[in-house]
C-alpha cells in the first residue's frame, strides 16, 4: 500500500470505525447536553457577565434565548450567512442585515466606496457549502441540511485524517492523534453545528493525499473545491507549490514545470471567481470585499497578539507543535508554519484563531507521538468539556470573546 495504510478488514480499518463511532457518540452527547442545560447556567458557572449572555438575542425574536434545537445548531454566526446564501443567493435577507450590521460598525461603513451595499459582504462566505445545503434542503429544510452536511463531512474528515496521519505515525500514535483531532474543542463544537470547516477539511485532506501520491492535477482540483468552501483555501495553492519545489527542485526543469502547472491549473477558476465574478457584481475583488466588510486583510497593522486566553493558549501549543515537527517531517512543518503565520496575520490570535488551528491537521502529528494513552484520553476529556461550553454559547448566540 506504500506510505499510507488503510487495509479493508485490517486494524487500520477497525481503527477508523472506532474513531467514527467515538465521534458520533461525542456529537450525540454534546447535542443532548445542549438541549438539556440552560445557557444561563453555563454562563454563570464560568463567570460570564449577564450582558455577554443576552446582548445578541435581540437579533432573534426579541430577547428570547429559547430557539428550537435545529435552529440553534443551524443558524448561528457564520451559519446565518451560509443559510442566507443557500436560500436566497448573495442577497442579504432583512433579518440577517440587522445581524451583519452588528459586526460591520459605522466607522467601517463610512469607508465604503459609493455604491457599496451590505449584500456584497456575503461574498466573505463562498458558495460551495451553501450549494450542498441547497441540494439536501428538500429533505430536511435548510437548517437541517446545513447540520447534516457539516456532520457527514466531519466524519469523512476524521477517516481521511487518520489515513493522512498514518503516513507519518505508527498505528497507536495515529489513533491518538486522530482522537485529539476529533475532540479538539473547536472541531467538535463547530463541526457538530452548521459550519463549513468540515467540508473544507475533507477537500484539504483529499488534496494532500493526492499530492503525496504525485497526482498533482487531482490535488489542485481538491484545492479549488477547498477555496470555494473557505476563502483561506487560496493560500493552500502557494503552500503546496512551495512544498512541491522543496521536494522536486532537483528533478529537472520539465518535471518541475509540468508538476507546478498541473497543481495550479485549477487556480484559474479561483482567480476568475475572486476578481471576475465577484468583481462584476460588486466592482471589487473578493479580497477588497472582505477587507471592507470584515477588516480581514493581510497584516492590517502587523501581527496582532490578542489577550484572549483561549487564542493565546491554542496558539502557543500550535507553535510548539510546529517547532517540534521539524524532527518528524520538514514538509509538514512548513505546511503548518505558513498557515499559522497567515491566519495570525489576517485574524490575529483572538478566539477565532483556535477555530482555524483545528483545520491545520499536521499539528496533531507531534502530540499523537508525544502523549501516552492516558494523557491523550485526559486531554480529550478536557477538550470535550470546553467543546460543550463553546457549542452552548455559540448555539445560543452568546458573545464569548472574553474567554
Amino acid at each position: 500500500m506504500g506510505r499510507y495504510s488503510f487495509r479493508v478488514g485490517g486494524r487500520d480499518f477497525r481503527n477508523v470505525c472506532v474513531l467514527l463511532a467515538v465521534a458520533v457518540l461525542a456529537k450525540l452527547v454534546l447535542v443532548l447536553l445542549l438541549s438539556a442545560v440552560p445557557v444561563a447556567d453555563v454562563g454563570k458557572a464560568i463567570g460570564l457577565p449577564e450582558r455577554f449572555l443576552y446582548h445578541n438575542f435581540d437579533f432573534f425574536n426579541g430577547t428570547t434565548i429559547e430557539r428550537p434545537l435545529v435552529d440553534k445548531l443551524g443558524d448561528t454566526y457564520d451559519s446565518v450567512y451560509y443559510m442566507n446564501i443557500a436560500e436566497s443567493g448573495y442577497r442579504l435577507r432583512a433579518e440577517n442585515r440587522v445581524f451583519l450590521n452588528s459586526f460591520v460598525d459605522d466607522r467601517r461603513k463610512a469607508r465604503w466606496p459609493p455604491g457599496f451595499i451590505d449584500d456584497y459582504c456575503l461574498y466573505n462566505w463562498p458558495f460551495l457549502y451553501p450549494l450542498l445545503i441547497r441540494v439536501f434542503s428538500f429533505l430536511m429544510g435548510f437548517s437541517g441540511a446545513g447540520i447534516f452536511v457539516s456532520n457527514v463531512f466531519s466524519l469523512v474528515a476524521v477517516a481521511l485524517a487518520y489515513v493522512a496521519l498514518r503516513g507519518y505515525l505508527d498505528e497507536s500514535a495515529a489513533l491518538k492523534a486522530s482522537l485529539l483531532f476529533v475532540f479538539y474543542p473547536y472541531n467538535l463544537a463547530y463541526w457538530t453545528s452548521a459550519f463549513s470547516e468540515p467540508v473544507f477539511m475533507v477537500f484539504v485532506l483529499a488534496a494532500w493525499l493526492a499530492f503525496d501520491r504525485g497526482r498533482f492535477l487531482l490535488s489542485g482540483f481538491f484545492l479549488m473545491l477547498a477555496f470555494f468552501t473557505r476563502l483561506p483555501g487560496v493560500v493552500l495553492f502557494a503552500v503546496f507549490s512551495l512544498i512541491f519545489l522543496m521536494r522536486y527542485w532537483g528533478a529537472g526543469r520539465a518535471k518541475v514545470f509540468s508538476g507546478l502547472a498541473s497543481l495550479n491549473l485549477f487556480l484559474i477558476p479561483v482567480v476568475w471567481w475572486m476578481f471576475g465574478e465577484v468583481g462584476s457584481v460588486t466592482g471589487h475583488s473578493v479580497l477588497s470585499v472582505t477587507q471592507l466588510c470584515m477588516n480581514y486583510t493581510l497584516m492590517p497593522g502587523g501581527f496582532v497578539f490578542d489577550v484572549t486566553f483561549l487564542g493565546l493558549f491554542f496558539t502557543y501549543y500550535a507553535f510548539t507543535s510546529v517547532y517540534l515537527l521539524r524532527g518528524i517531517d520538514r514538509d509538514l512543518m512548513v505546511y503548518c508554519l505558513v498557515l499559522m503565520l497567515f491566519h495570525i496575520a489576517v485574524y490575529n490570535t483572538g478566539a477565532s484563531i483556535g477555530r482555524y488551528i483545528g483545520v491545520i491537521w499536521p499539528l496533531f502529528v507531534y502530540y499523537g507521538r508525544r502523549l501516552d494513552w492516558l494523557e491523550a484520553v485526559v486531554v480529550s476529556a478536557m477538550f470535550f468539556v470546553l467543546a460543550f461550553i463553546m457549542l452552548e454559547l455559540s448555539a445560543n448566540m452568546v458573545a464569548f470573546n472574553i474567554l
